[in-house]
Order: C-alpha cells, then structure tokens, then sequence
C-alpha cells in the first residue's frame, strides 16, 4: 500500500502518540480507526 505524508498539529500528535503508546498498535492502524470512527459519526448520526 503506497504511503503518504498528512499535517497534523503538535496537540494531535501527541495525543496520537499516547493513543499509540497505550495501545500498542502501529500509528497507520490508530489513524484507520480514528477516520473510520469519526465517518461513522459525522455521516450515520
């Protein structure tokens, strides 16, 4: 799967970070899931 580059904000970092940490799953899974939650939210509620 080809990779790219995305800007987030320090605050967002770090919180990525902890989330990474505390799970320990890899940072591109933590992001598919966050993406996937928030769809979920915005566009089923």
């Amino acid at each position: 799967m080809p990779s790219v580059t995305v800007k987030i904000n320090a605050e967002t970092y770090v919180k990525l970070k902890e989330t990474v940490a505390e799970t320990g799953e890899p940072m591109i899974v933590v992001l598919a899931k966050a993406v996937d939650a928030y769809r979920r939210q915005a566009f089923l509620e």
